[in-house]
């Protein structure tokens, strides 16, 4: 499938849902207000007192008078608390600074030249954090042989190594999903979101953001402006992304090897670079795969679907818009955002649905007051292409490099059909979760991708028949129904 006949479909949903916006104002307006009573950042909206009190008082008129009683008004619409519009608002390192976790940057150039930026909780919360647990920059290029030689002169690196100069836990890497960031790990706050989890259980949190959305837009050459920016997908995440990644955190941390949790998009770039770049498999103690998006030959998803049924018809609209990327762009988070608070009650109704019928449905996990936090960092950025291979892999129901087209296919691969990934070079260890209801991993094709790697040491179904594809980063009951498990297998594979 070439680039040029599907790569206006990510401009569809934003497009979609910002008309939505559009018509949420005449139907509720854009206007937040404060709730009566302080809540906390991720939880349930409180019932309105003024609620209670019209009920108690229509049962004492109906005991003691013989008139009848007034009509009880409508309860008001739950409104959304502001910690969560604060959280949709801030960046990640500000995101963990409100929360009294220490945080840093960390730059990485990959060997093709994108400039990455990687997020670092080193700890847990320890009261008040010193000044060298503030936001910093640190600069290296993430090229093996040179990262390598600096084990035994790491000064020269220039990366920092943890508050106060010392050794910090065991080290864990996190990896985002399509159209996502580091963020998604830190949205569902302190008790819930696997970045601050790992992080108050000792480990030292490294969480990865790919190449093209908001906080890795740099190139050393190319501006992002440049449509030439944006001719990359996945299978360049997983070639150069995760490797220079790889390098940086164990030169940094002095671990020979770590951890990797993955999620969605995060897993494909693991199983590109374990078939491209097997040297790496050696740094990776074990990958824990949440949803691992190899296989979508039985996607159930109907906007998947629709994706790859448009995508033959647009090559001419493609050729004239030139949309070649999604670039994150802040008010179109806050269009997402107010769309789907807790008073625009039409269109978060539809936000709801939409995001079901593309990941399954699952009401009872999702907490619907989350939302504006959710698209406060959703979409993130990303490119055309890296959504097309998706569709690609959709069609065919094969995993295979970027299609180009049999031509360029030639020029490029010496064939005119895109190779297959050899699944039997990933050899680290690989804990797969799966939920059963979900609408694009499903668990035929989880099942598949099972069978063919040569390392699988741990297979968990989520107990519980809905869960779907965002449930793993955003379900009410994550802890108990996934992520404790995540925590077992990291101490079987972690090493102090």
């Amino acid at each position: 499938m070439m680039e040029s006949e599907v790569s206006w479909v990510p401009m569809l949903l934003p497009a979609l849902l910002l008309l939505l916006c559009q018509l949420s104002s005449a139907t509720a307006p854009f206007t937040i207000v404060a709730p009566a009573a302080a809540t906390t950042a991720l939880g349930p909206s409180p019932t309105p007192a003024s609620s209670s009190n019209a009920t108690a008082a229509t049962t004492m008129t109906t005991t003691t008078s013989t008139t009848p009683p007034p009509p009880t008004p409508p309860p008001p619409h739950a409104t959304t608390p502001p910690d969560v519009l604060e959280d949709a608002s801030l960046s990640v390192p500000k995101l963990l600074k409100k929360y009294g976790y220490p945080v840093e940057n960390h730059v990485v150039m990959t060997e093709d030249g994108y400039v990455l930026t990687l997020h670092r909780i080193p700890h847990g919360r320890r009261g008040k954090h010193s000044d060298s647990d503030d936001i910093n920059s640190n600069r290296v290029r993430s090229l093996r042989k040179a990262l390598r030689s600096t084990r035994r002169a790491s000064s020269s690196t220039g990366i920092k190594r943890g508050a106060a100069g010392q050794r910090n836990g065991r080290a864990v890497l996190l990896l985002p999903g399509l159209f996502c960031s580091s963020a998604v790990w830190l949205i569902m706050g302190p008790k819930k979101g696997l970045g601050y989890i790992l992080a108050d259980a000792g480990y030292d949190v490294w969480i990865g953001n790919p190449r093209g959305n908001r906080y890795s837009m740099g190139h050393v050459e190319i501006p992002s402006t440049d449509d030439k920016y944006w001719q990359f997908s996945w299978h360049e995440m997983g070639e150069f992304d995760v490797p220079a990644i790889l390098d940086y955190v164990t030169t940094a941390t002095e671990q020979e090897r770590v951890p990797v949790v993955g999620h969605s998009m995060g897993n494909t770039m693991m199983m590109v670079m374990g078939a491209l770049r097997p040297e790496y498999n050696r740094l990776v103690s074990v990958h824990i795969a949440l949803a691992p998006t190899v296989f979508l030959q039985h996607a159930h998803s109907p906007i998947l679907k629709g994706f790859a049924a448009l995508a033959p018809t647009v090559s001419t609209l493609t050729a004239m818009l030139g949309v070649h990327g999604l670039r994150p762009t802040l008010p179109l988070n806050e269009s997402l955002k107010q769309l789907c608070r807790e008073e625009a009650v039409l269109t978060q109704r539809l936000c709801k649905h939409a995001a079901f019928m593309l990941l399954g449905f699952d009401p009872e996990q999702l907490n619907v007051t989350t939302f504006p936090a959710i698209l406060g960092h959703f979409p993130s950025g990303g490119s055309t292409r890296t959504l097309l291979h998706y569709v690609q892999s959709f069609t065919s129901g094969d995993f295979r490099q970027y299609d180009h087209g049999a031509k360029r296919n030639m020029a490029r691969y010496g064939q005119p059909s895109p190779p297959a990934y050899n699944i039997s070079m990933v050899d680290f260890p690989v804990a797969i979760s799966v939920g059963d209801n979900d609408w694009l991993d499903s668990v035929e094709d989880v099942q598949r991708i099972a069978r063919m790697l040569p390392n699988v040491v741990d297979y968990y179904r989520v107990p519980w028949p809905k869960f779907n594809h965002m449930d793993h980063l955003f379900a009410i009951d994550i802890l108990e129904l996934e992520y404790k498990h995540v925590m077992e297998v990291l101490d079987r594979f972690s090493s102090a």
